[in-house]
């Protein structure tokens, strides 16, 4: 009796809390109310979400516990959130101050003798595993439904391969979307077993309450075994139902059978459960064989849910933000390493040497990545140390200006690593240097130009849009700084505005967060060439030597100005170039290519590729490569090779397509399926020339 008090305390005081407190966590309903842990990512289902008690609604999908105490251990608190979203939440009130909202009262009560019309499509005949006709077989009317029931002969053990009605009218489909023309009907249905309306397996009750029904229901049948029972209720309300609002309609229909199951106690004397999945707006319900005729009943109850005044003011929902997402410090750390190989760093070394380009690797985080060979990462680290995300950008080395063909290599690390319900909120490139108030701040369009304008004017704090666009939620971290702005050039198009006078008018539309000001150096400077071809200010300062444009070295570090620290303390790797080689080391150089040996290779790349069948399916090229459309991948490197030959930063391309070709070969030599010396010697050959010709590995 102790035990038995202790649990009635409890559940009081889980009753209790309900009531006081305005966040829960979601009481169990079944699988349907517990979610995957958004930490642990366990694919059964261990996570409770917080609830508000005032709508039912969740607070946020990543709102809540995992029942993995040990193992997962994640507990996001409603107050966390609030926290980390700048969401105002007084944190000693735990209990609420309004009144609970009451429950509505709801009623139910029945009429008897509603017109029916037997004549009227009400009900559609399916194929329930035939989705390729789309399920749909006849529309059947009141009196089709009888006759349809009484014809019916079972010659099969399985229920599932009777007749199957749902009610309303299904087109092009049975799925609940499908329905074009809700009925006022309810389907229900008595089980009959050992361990559900057990009172129902003695003949004589079982006969007494198909009997009451009989005068109850519209239609009424035996189920396949000959002991449940069960048929169509009429109720006028749900004709106004459809599947957006079919939980109203399962709500209703619990209503209607526990208002059914009284009614039949009171005149029978014993309880009769229903199945309340019978109750769901869309519910098939599978016709049996009868042992007698079945009549349609003209003088049937029809029955009405009727609901109670509130009695209070909802109180108004507002809509929460969500938390921003971040990415995992571990990818940008994995990303520090492999400069070697990184063309933007290859670019910056020849640019400005490898001590500069060290540092600048070193103060804007620049990444590499495997994405394409030789790409860029520029990551969005906001001035607390976190990864807002990442932009992956091929360049070219010689150039360094970005590969646009065969197509614009863009891409992003959040879409790339692929983070379940990852909720971007981008921040500015180099925001986390914005931590030094002791300096002003330039803001450019780009990664790149931010990157090399800190050489030439260091000065200046230099950021980028990224991008992205000028736009005031960037820029909510700029108050009161004093900001320069330097877009980029654009061509004039009559009725258009340039990208100079767009930022002008933003910028005075954003002149009481921070003091903006908007260089026009280029607009004064740029030709109508330069405008054409949409030049910014690194395509300018490049010309220059950014030796000229260097600080003094002061003797003494001033006392005003500390040394920023960033909360991301990520070991980033330093770029060494390959070492010489010694004096007394014997080294083989390559052979250069000459611009005559250009056209002799493309020729022959051409001959061999123009005269083979190429694969459709995706070749794997090297460890790191899948090439996914041969013949697009040889168009493309032969169309480059052609326009750039005679240039070594387009070396790779042509070790791609020798590549390639040593590939094909070999492929030819396990279709084959035996040893053929004369191709086998022609690989052998193809890949020595092209190692000593070319300078492949």
């Amino acid at each position: 009796m102790k035990s038995v008090s202790a649990e009635r305390q409890r559940a009081k005081q889980n009753l209790r809390q309900m009531t006081e407190h305005k966040y829960i966590l979601e009481p169990y309903k079944g699988l349907n109310s517990r979610y995957r842990c958004p930490l642990c990512q366990r694919g059964d289902k261990t996570f409770s979400r917080y609830i508000d008690t005032d709508t039912g609604g969740h607070l946020h999908p990543s709102v809540g516990r995992c029942n993995r105490e040990i193992n997962c251990g994640h507990h996001y608190t409603p107050k966390q959130y609030f926290r980390d979203n700048n969401i105002p939440f007084d944190a000693e009130q735990k209990a609420v101050t309004h009144q609970p909202k009451p429950e509505p009262v709801f009623t139910v009560s029945h009429s008897v003798g509603s017109p029916i019309d037997r004549n009227e499509p009400l009900f559609t005949e399916i194929r329930v595993y035939d989705p390729s006709a789309k399920g749909v077989i006849r529309h059947l009317t009141l009196t089709d439904l009888q006759r349809r029931l009484n014809s019916f002969k079972n010659h099969a053990a399985r229920k599932d391969t009777n007749p199957a009605i749902l009610k309303g009218i299904y087109e092009n489909g049975t799925a609940g979307e499908n329905c074009t023309m809700p009925v006022p009907f309810l389907f229900f249905d008595i089980d009959v077993k050992e361990h559900e309306n057990p009172e129902l397996l003695d003949p004589a009750r079982n006969k007494a309450v198909f009997e009451l029904l009989k005068d109850i229901a519209l239609l009424v049948w035996r189920s396949n075994s000959q002991k449940g029972i069960a048929g169509i209720l009429s109720a006028p309300q749900f004709d106004q139902f459809k599947n957006e609002t079919r939980g109203g309609h399962l709500k209703l229909s619990k209503l209607i059978y526990e208002y059914l199951s009284d009614y039949i106690y009171a005149k029978v004397g014993y309880k009769v459960h229903f199945d309340p999945q019978q109750g769901k707006f869309r519910q098939i319900r599978y016709l049996a064989e009868q042992t007698g005729q079945r009549v349609l009943n003209e003088s049937s109850y029809s029955f009405h849910v009727n609901e109670s005044e509130r009695q209070y003011i909802p109180r108004p929902v507002t809509h929460q933000p969500k938390p921003v997402s971040f990415i995992p410090v571990q990818a940008l750390k994995n990303s520090l390493k492999g400069h070697e190989s990184n063309h933007f760093v290859t670019y910056l070394v020849n640019l400005f040497g490898i001590d500069v380009a060290n540092e600048l690797i070193g103060r804007y985080f620049i990444g590499s990545s495997k994405h394409w060979d030789g790409a860029t990462v520029f990551w969005q680290i906001d001035t607390q140390g976190k990864v807002r995300t990442g932009k992956m950008m091929l360049y070219s080395p010689a150039t360094g200006k970005r590969v646009k063909e065969p197509f614009n290599h863009i891409n992003w690390v959040h879409k790339a690593i692929r983070q379940p319900d990852f909720e971007l909120r981008q921040c500015l490139f180099g925001e986390h240097l914005l931590r030094d108030a002791s300096k002003p701040v330039a803001i450019v369009e780009s990664e790149k130009t931010a990157i090399i304008a800190s050489i030439f004017l260091p000065q200046f704090i230099w950021v980028a849009f990224g991008g992205v666009g000028f736009n005031i939620e960037k820029c909510t971290i700029l108050r009161g700084r004093q900001v320069i702005l330097f877009p980029d050039l654009s061509k004039p198009i009559a009725g258009k505005p340039t990208a100079f006078e767009i930022w002008r008018r933003k910028a005075k539309q954003l002149s009481t967060l921070a003091n903006f000001s908007v260089s026009d150096l280029l607009e004064r400077k740029a030709t109508e060439a330069e405008r054409e071809q949409g030049f910014d200010l690194a395509d300018y300062l490049v010309k220059l030597d950014h030796k000229a444009f260097a600080l003094p070295v002061p003797t003494e570090p001033p006392l005003a100005v500390q040394p920023v620290v960033v909360r991301l303390v990520v070991p980033v790797e330093r770029f060494t170039p390959p070492a010489p080689p010694q004096a007394d080391q014997q080294t083989v150089k390559p052979k250069q290519p000459k611009p005559g040996s250009w056209d002799q290779a493309i020729n022959d790349l051409e001959n061999y590729f123009s005269g083979i069948t190429l694969p459709s399916h995706p070749v794997q090229l090297n460890k790191c490569c899948t090439i996914a459309d041969c013949a697009q991948f040889i168009e493309s490197h032969l169309a480059t090779v052609k326009r750039h030959k005679g240039k070594r930063a387009f070396l790779p391309f042509i070790h791609q397509l020798h590549e390639l070709k040593k590939v094909f070969m070999e492929m030819q030599l396990r279709q084959t399926g035996k040893v053929d010396c004369k191709t086998r010697l022609q690989v052998c050959k193809t890949s020595l020339q092209t190692s000593f010709e070319w300078g492949t590995p």
